[in-house]
Protein backbone atom coordinates (compact mmCIF):
# COMPACT_ATOMS: atom_id res chain seq x y z
CA UNK A 1 0.00 0.00 0.00
CA UNK A 2 2.90 2.50 1.05
CA UNK A 3 4.45 1.82 -1.87
CA UNK A 4 1.46 2.56 -4.21
CA UNK A 5 1.00 5.78 -2.54
CA UNK A 6 4.96 6.17 -3.22
CA UNK A 7 5.17 5.63 -6.93
CA UNK A 8 1.19 7.75 -7.39
CA UNK A 9 3.34 10.66 -5.67
CA UNK A 10 6.29 10.22 -8.18
CA UNK A 11 4.37 10.24 -10.46
CA UNK A 12 2.14 13.64 -9.76
CA UNK A 13 5.63 15.14 -9.29
CA UNK A 14 6.96 13.90 -12.74
CA UNK A 15 3.86 15.27 -14.19
CA UNK A 16 4.32 18.88 -12.21
CA UNK A 17 7.91 19.11 -14.02
CA UNK A 18 6.06 18.84 -17.34
CA UNK A 19 3.81 21.36 -16.71
CA UNK A 20 6.44 23.54 -15.26
CA UNK A 21 8.90 25.98 -17.73
CA UNK A 22 12.32 25.82 -15.87
CA UNK A 23 12.44 29.24 -15.92
CA UNK A 24 9.55 29.23 -13.44
CA UNK A 25 10.72 30.20 -9.79
CA UNK A 26 8.24 26.83 -9.17
CA UNK A 27 10.29 24.31 -11.26
CA UNK A 28 12.32 24.61 -8.19
CA UNK A 29 10.43 24.37 -5.73
CA UNK A 30 9.10 21.46 -6.96
CA UNK A 31 12.51 20.25 -6.95
CA UNK A 32 12.95 20.61 -3.25
CA UNK A 33 9.04 19.34 -2.07
CA UNK A 34 10.06 16.31 -4.11
CA UNK A 35 13.31 15.95 -2.11
CA UNK A 36 11.61 16.70 0.96
CA UNK A 37 8.84 14.18 0.05
CA UNK A 38 11.17 11.37 -0.56
CA UNK A 39 13.55 11.78 2.51
CA UNK A 40 10.28 11.70 4.80
CA UNK A 41 8.99 9.01 2.77
CA UNK A 42 8.86 6.75 5.09
CA UNK A 43 7.61 8.69 8.01
CA UNK A 44 4.39 9.35 6.89
CA UNK A 45 2.17 8.99 4.23
CA UNK A 46 0.88 12.11 2.68
CA UNK A 47 4.25 12.78 0.36
CA UNK A 48 2.56 15.91 -1.41
CA UNK A 49 1.21 18.14 1.25
CA UNK A 50 3.60 20.64 0.52
CA UNK A 51 3.09 21.00 -3.10
CA UNK A 52 2.51 24.43 -4.21
CA UNK A 53 -1.17 24.54 -4.72
CA UNK A 54 -0.79 26.86 -8.04
CA UNK A 55 0.81 23.51 -9.50
CA UNK A 56 -1.92 21.07 -7.49
CA UNK A 57 -4.48 23.29 -9.49
CA UNK A 58 -3.11 22.47 -13.16
CA UNK A 59 -2.35 18.86 -12.27
CA UNK A 60 -5.62 17.90 -11.10
CA UNK A 61 -7.57 19.38 -13.49
CA UNK A 62 -5.37 17.47 -16.14
CA UNK A 63 -5.10 14.33 -14.03
CA UNK A 64 -9.03 13.94 -13.80
CA UNK A 65 -10.10 14.83 -17.08
CA UNK A 66 -9.97 11.22 -18.31
CA UNK A 67 -12.24 8.06 -17.35
CA UNK A 68 -9.47 6.27 -15.52
CA UNK A 69 -11.21 5.85 -12.42
CA UNK A 70 -9.03 3.79 -10.46
CA UNK A 71 -6.20 6.17 -10.81
CA UNK A 72 -8.22 9.33 -10.01
CA UNK A 73 -8.70 7.58 -6.77
CA UNK A 74 -5.02 6.45 -5.88
CA UNK A 75 -3.93 10.67 -6.80
CA UNK A 76 -6.64 11.47 -4.17
CA UNK A 77 -5.86 9.06 -1.58
CA UNK A 78 -2.43 10.16 -1.94
CA UNK A 79 -2.94 13.60 -0.34
CA UNK A 80 -5.34 14.69 2.06
CA UNK A 81 -4.50 18.11 0.76
CA UNK A 82 -5.18 17.26 -2.68
CA UNK A 83 -8.97 15.54 -0.53
CA UNK A 84 -9.68 18.85 1.24
CA UNK A 85 -8.62 21.17 -1.87
CA UNK A 86 -11.08 19.24 -4.22
CA UNK A 87 -13.79 18.61 -2.03
CA UNK A 88 -14.10 22.42 -0.94
CA UNK A 89 -13.90 23.60 -4.64
CA UNK A 90 -17.98 23.17 -4.52
CA UNK A 91 -17.74 22.29 -8.24
CA UNK A 92 -17.21 18.86 -7.55
CA UNK A 93 -19.38 16.53 -10.28
CA UNK A 94 -19.82 12.79 -10.39
CA UNK A 95 -20.52 10.38 -13.22
CA UNK A 96 -21.48 6.57 -12.29
CA UNK A 97 -21.51 3.92 -14.74
CA UNK A 98 -22.66 0.40 -14.95
CA UNK A 99 -22.61 -0.57 -11.26
CA UNK A 100 -21.70 1.63 -8.33
CA UNK A 101 -18.49 1.75 -6.67
CA UNK A 102 -20.02 1.14 -3.11
CA UNK A 103 -17.44 -1.57 -1.59
CA UNK A 104 -15.50 -0.65 1.55
CA UNK A 105 -12.83 -0.45 -0.81
CA UNK A 106 -14.35 2.53 -2.29
CA UNK A 107 -14.54 4.62 1.14
CA UNK A 108 -12.62 7.97 -1.52
CA UNK A 109 -15.96 7.85 -3.15
CA UNK A 110 -18.21 7.30 -0.64
CA UNK A 111 -17.22 9.92 1.15
CA UNK A 112 -17.20 12.55 -0.98
CA UNK A 113 -20.61 11.76 -1.86
CA UNK A 114 -21.62 15.18 0.56
CA UNK A 115 -19.76 17.07 -1.51
CA UNK A 116 -20.82 16.08 -5.21
CA UNK A 117 -22.94 18.73 -7.03
CA UNK A 118 -23.54 17.38 -10.38
CA UNK A 119 -24.28 13.93 -10.21
CA UNK A 120 -24.72 11.67 -13.52
CA UNK A 121 -25.87 7.83 -13.62
CA UNK A 122 -25.44 6.64 -16.56
CA UNK A 123 -26.77 2.42 -17.95
CA UNK A 124 -27.85 1.86 -14.01
CA UNK A 125 -26.63 -2.07 -12.78
CA UNK A 126 -27.39 -1.03 -9.25
CA UNK A 127 -29.81 -0.35 -7.84
CA UNK A 128 -30.78 3.77 -7.20
CA UNK A 129 -32.95 3.22 -4.02
CA UNK A 130 -30.06 1.52 -2.78
CA UNK A 131 -27.66 4.03 -3.19
CA UNK A 132 -29.51 7.16 -2.39
CA UNK A 133 -31.11 5.76 0.75
CA UNK A 134 -27.88 4.37 2.09
CA UNK A 135 -25.83 7.71 1.39
CA UNK A 136 -26.58 11.75 1.71
CA UNK A 137 -26.27 13.52 -1.19
CA UNK A 138 -26.69 16.94 1.19
CA UNK A 139 -24.82 19.22 -1.57
CA UNK A 140 -26.17 18.07 -4.34
CA UNK A 141 -27.74 20.55 -6.89
CA UNK A 142 -27.85 18.93 -10.57
CA UNK A 143 -28.62 15.15 -11.06
CA UNK A 144 -28.84 13.56 -14.58
CA UNK A 145 -30.46 10.08 -14.96
CA UNK A 146 -30.12 7.96 -18.10
CA UNK A 147 -31.16 4.66 -16.83
CA UNK A 148 -31.83 1.83 -19.19
CA UNK A 149 -34.46 -0.15 -18.63
CA UNK A 150 -37.87 1.04 -18.00
CA UNK A 151 -37.33 -0.12 -13.80
CA UNK A 152 -34.87 2.18 -13.54
CA UNK A 153 -36.33 4.80 -15.15
CA UNK A 154 -39.19 4.56 -12.72
CA UNK A 155 -36.80 4.16 -9.67
CA UNK A 156 -34.88 7.96 -11.28
CA UNK A 157 -38.61 9.11 -10.72
CA UNK A 158 -39.02 8.38 -6.90
CA UNK A 159 -35.29 9.57 -6.55
CA UNK A 160 -36.48 12.91 -7.39
CA UNK A 161 -39.59 12.50 -4.76
CA UNK A 162 -36.63 11.75 -2.26
CA UNK A 163 -34.34 14.50 -2.76
CA UNK A 164 -36.17 16.72 -5.30
CA UNK A 165 -36.81 19.64 -3.33
CA UNK A 166 -32.58 20.28 -3.49
CA UNK A 167 -32.25 19.86 -6.86
CA UNK A 168 -32.37 23.03 -8.98
CA UNK A 169 -31.21 21.27 -12.27
CA UNK A 170 -32.34 18.03 -13.15
CA UNK A 171 -32.14 16.07 -16.44
CA UNK A 172 -34.57 13.13 -17.33
CA UNK A 173 -33.49 11.28 -19.97
CA UNK A 174 -34.89 7.91 -21.66
CA UNK A 175 -36.12 6.74 -24.74
CA UNK A 176 -38.09 9.49 -25.89
CA UNK A 177 -40.99 7.27 -26.90
CA UNK A 178 -41.07 3.65 -25.08
CA UNK A 179 -42.62 5.12 -21.84
CA UNK A 180 -45.71 6.17 -23.50
CA UNK A 181 -46.20 3.69 -26.61
CA UNK A 182 -44.55 0.40 -24.94
CA UNK A 183 -45.34 0.62 -21.40
CA UNK A 184 -48.49 3.22 -21.43
CA UNK A 185 -46.67 5.22 -18.85
CA UNK A 186 -46.13 9.13 -18.99
CA UNK A 187 -44.19 11.22 -16.51
CA UNK A 188 -46.59 14.44 -15.76
CA UNK A 189 -45.15 18.01 -15.53
CA UNK A 190 -46.96 18.86 -12.26
CA UNK A 191 -45.28 15.73 -10.57
CA UNK A 192 -41.97 16.74 -11.34
CA UNK A 193 -42.79 20.04 -10.27
CA UNK A 194 -44.15 19.03 -6.92
CA UNK A 195 -40.95 16.79 -6.25
CA UNK A 196 -38.91 19.08 -7.07
CA UNK A 197 -40.11 22.72 -6.43
CA UNK A 198 -37.07 24.77 -6.12
CA UNK A 199 -36.53 24.33 -9.93
CA UNK A 200 -34.60 26.72 -12.10
CA UNK A 201 -34.31 24.67 -15.37
CA UNK A 202 -35.88 21.22 -16.37
CA UNK A 203 -34.19 19.04 -19.13
CA UNK A 204 -36.49 16.03 -19.61
CA UNK A 205 -36.04 14.11 -22.65
CA UNK A 206 -39.09 11.21 -22.10
CA UNK A 207 -42.52 10.89 -22.55
CA UNK A 208 -43.96 13.44 -20.14
CA UNK A 209 -48.14 14.94 -19.82
CA UNK A 210 -47.97 18.80 -19.40
CA UNK A 211 -51.53 18.97 -19.73
CA UNK A 212 -52.41 20.83 -16.39
CA UNK A 213 -50.15 22.44 -13.80
CA UNK A 214 -52.16 23.62 -10.53
CA UNK A 215 -49.72 25.53 -8.91
CA UNK A 216 -47.15 28.47 -9.20
CA UNK A 217 -43.62 27.69 -9.57
CA UNK A 218 -41.62 31.48 -9.48
CA UNK A 219 -37.94 29.95 -9.89
CA UNK A 220 -37.93 27.91 -12.87
CA UNK A 221 -36.65 29.99 -15.82
CA UNK A 222 -35.84 27.34 -18.24
CA UNK A 223 -38.23 24.45 -19.66
CA UNK A 224 -37.14 21.49 -22.27
CA UNK A 225 -39.44 18.85 -23.09
CA UNK A 226 -38.59 16.88 -26.05
CA UNK A 227 -41.34 14.57 -26.05
CA UNK A 228 -44.61 15.59 -25.20
CA UNK A 229 -47.85 13.60 -25.60
CA UNK A 230 -50.73 14.73 -27.42
CA UNK A 231 -50.53 18.37 -28.83
CA UNK A 232 -49.82 22.13 -27.31
CA UNK A 233 -51.98 24.54 -28.03
CA UNK A 234 -53.07 28.12 -26.69
CA UNK A 235 -54.45 27.06 -23.53
CA UNK A 236 -51.20 25.46 -22.77
CA UNK A 237 -49.22 28.11 -23.32
CA UNK A 238 -51.75 30.57 -20.90
CA UNK A 239 -51.02 27.93 -18.28
CA UNK A 240 -47.51 27.97 -18.85
CA UNK A 241 -47.31 31.99 -18.67
CA UNK A 242 -49.48 31.55 -15.12
CA UNK A 243 -47.71 29.09 -13.61
CA UNK A 244 -44.35 29.80 -14.42
CA UNK A 245 -43.74 33.47 -14.39
CA UNK A 246 -40.41 33.52 -14.13
CA UNK A 247 -39.81 31.48 -17.33
CA UNK A 248 -36.97 32.56 -19.95
CA UNK A 249 -36.51 29.84 -22.40
CA UNK A 250 -39.06 27.54 -23.46
CA UNK A 251 -38.15 24.52 -26.06
CA UNK A 252 -41.05 22.08 -26.36
CA UNK A 253 -41.68 19.29 -29.39
CA UNK A 254 -44.32 16.86 -29.28
CA UNK A 255 -42.49 14.17 -31.56
CA UNK A 256 -45.04 11.29 -31.04
CA UNK A 257 -47.28 12.43 -33.84
CA UNK A 258 -43.98 12.60 -36.28
CA UNK A 259 -42.60 8.99 -35.21
CA UNK A 260 -46.65 7.58 -35.91
CA UNK A 261 -46.24 9.39 -39.29
CA UNK A 262 -43.15 8.94 -41.11
CA UNK A 263 -41.57 5.61 -39.44
CA UNK A 264 -37.70 6.53 -39.17
CA UNK A 265 -35.27 7.26 -36.46
CA UNK A 266 -35.30 10.48 -34.57
CA UNK A 267 -32.51 9.99 -32.37
CA UNK A 268 -29.06 7.76 -33.48
CA UNK A 269 -26.51 7.35 -30.13
CA UNK A 270 -23.53 5.40 -30.75
CA UNK A 271 -21.62 5.34 -28.08
CA UNK A 272 -18.33 3.83 -26.68
CA UNK A 273 -18.16 -0.22 -26.99
CA UNK A 274 -15.83 -2.93 -26.23
CA UNK A 275 -15.68 -3.87 -29.83
CA UNK A 276 -15.56 -0.80 -32.79
CA UNK A 277 -18.41 -0.28 -35.26
CA UNK A 278 -17.35 -0.25 -38.58
CA UNK A 279 -18.02 2.97 -40.60
CA UNK A 280 -19.73 0.46 -43.26
CA UNK A 281 -22.05 -0.38 -40.85
CA UNK A 282 -22.93 3.12 -39.65
CA UNK A 283 -22.99 5.27 -42.31
CA UNK A 284 -25.69 2.67 -44.51
CA UNK A 285 -27.93 3.11 -41.13
CA UNK A 286 -27.34 6.66 -41.26
CA UNK A 287 -28.59 7.18 -44.51
CA UNK A 288 -31.54 4.93 -44.68
CA UNK A 289 -32.82 7.60 -42.14
CA UNK A 290 -32.15 10.76 -43.26
CA UNK A 291 -36.07 11.77 -43.37
CA UNK A 292 -36.39 11.80 -39.52
CA UNK A 293 -33.22 11.72 -37.94
CA UNK A 294 -33.21 14.97 -35.64
CA UNK A 295 -30.27 14.23 -33.78
CA UNK A 296 -27.12 11.93 -34.43
CA UNK A 297 -24.47 11.24 -31.44
CA UNK A 298 -21.32 9.67 -32.64
CA UNK A 299 -18.99 9.13 -29.32
CA UNK A 300 -17.67 5.46 -30.25
CA UNK A 301 -14.22 4.11 -31.80
CA UNK A 302 -15.30 3.83 -35.97
CA UNK A 303 -13.60 1.14 -37.91
CA UNK A 304 -12.68 3.13 -41.46
CA UNK A 305 -9.89 0.12 -42.72
CA UNK A 306 -13.01 -0.76 -45.16
CA UNK A 307 -15.45 1.89 -46.58
CA UNK A 308 -16.46 1.02 -49.72
CA UNK A 309 -20.00 0.87 -48.79
CA UNK A 310 -19.81 3.98 -47.20
CA UNK A 311 -18.50 5.25 -50.48
CA UNK A 312 -20.93 3.74 -52.66
CA UNK A 313 -23.77 4.92 -50.22
CA UNK A 314 -22.27 8.39 -50.58
CA UNK A 315 -22.72 7.78 -54.22
CA UNK A 316 -26.07 6.63 -54.94
CA UNK A 317 -27.83 8.79 -52.38
CA UNK A 318 -26.33 12.17 -53.57
CA UNK A 319 -29.39 13.98 -53.97
CA UNK A 320 -31.11 13.46 -50.23
CA UNK A 321 -31.06 16.21 -47.55
CA UNK A 322 -31.09 15.18 -43.68
CA UNK A 323 -34.13 17.80 -43.53
CA UNK A 324 -35.06 17.21 -39.85
CA UNK A 325 -31.26 17.04 -38.42
CA UNK A 326 -30.75 19.87 -35.73
CA UNK A 327 -27.58 18.67 -33.46
CA UNK A 328 -24.54 16.67 -34.55
CA UNK A 329 -22.39 15.39 -31.57
CA UNK A 330 -19.13 13.79 -32.32
CA UNK A 331 -16.12 12.17 -30.05
CA UNK A 332 -14.60 9.62 -32.14
CA UNK A 333 -11.70 7.97 -32.54
CA UNK A 334 -10.62 6.15 -36.08
CA UNK A 335 -8.33 3.63 -36.95
CA UNK A 336 -5.57 5.95 -38.55
CA UNK A 337 -5.07 3.37 -41.81
CA UNK A 338 -8.25 5.61 -43.43
CA UNK A 339 -9.37 8.29 -40.93
CA UNK A 340 -9.89 10.75 -44.17
CA UNK A 341 -13.27 8.46 -45.20
CA UNK A 342 -14.68 9.00 -41.99
CA UNK A 343 -14.34 13.26 -42.26
CA UNK A 344 -15.47 12.83 -45.59
CA UNK A 345 -18.37 11.24 -44.71
CA UNK A 346 -19.27 13.31 -41.91
CA UNK A 347 -18.80 16.65 -44.22
CA UNK A 348 -21.01 14.81 -46.73
CA UNK A 349 -23.93 14.71 -43.94
CA UNK A 350 -23.21 18.22 -42.68
CA UNK A 351 -23.61 19.35 -46.58
CA UNK A 352 -27.33 17.93 -46.77
CA UNK A 353 -28.30 19.37 -43.34
CA UNK A 354 -30.12 22.94 -43.65
CA UNK A 355 -30.44 23.26 -40.35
Amino acid sequence: MEQGRYMAATHVYDTAFERVDTSDPLYDTIHATKAKAIQQGERRKDFIRDFPMEISDRIIQDLFTDEDYNQQREYVMVSSAWWHHIMATNHLECNMRGRYPMDEANDIVIRSFNYIRLLTLMRSKSSLRDIFEKYLFSSLAKLAIHPTTFNTFKEGILVLGWIGTQLTDPILYFHAHRPYQQYGYAVTLQQILEMCPNLISLYCHTTIDMSCIKKTYPKLQELKLYAVTGTVDSQHMMMIRKHLPGLKTLDMRTDLTRWERQQGLIWLSITETKDSFSLDHVAPLIVGHHATLQVLVLTSKLDTRQTHTTIEAMHHYRDIEFEQLTMLTMNCRTFLDNVSSYCDFISWVIERAPH
